[in-house]
């Protein structure tokens, strides 16, 4: 079984959503299992939300927050 790491930014302001789609955030991405695929959810969601240069006052402005899934796949690959 795998595990599809998908991540999002949010916003709360108007309900949106936006995946990266820049190197090395670019999903999904395959991990082996669950636990892998939270561990690295974690880190890269902390690391997209504050390693983009999104300045603090555009998170507080529109709510950011990052929002991830570990989606179970039938993959063996």
């Amino acid at each position: 079984m795998k595990y599809l790491l998908i991540i999002a930014i949010c916003s709360t302001l108007d309900s949106t959503c936006i995946t990266p789609m820049e190197e090395p955030y670019i999903y999904p991405k395959m991990y082996d299992t669950h636990a892998e695929c939270v561990k690295y959810g974690l880190g890269e969601s902390f690391d997209i939300l504050y390693g983009w240069n999104i300045k603090e006052e555009m998170i507080n402005e529109y709510g950011l927050y990052p929002k991830f899934t570990c989606e179970k796949t039938g993959s063996s690959i």
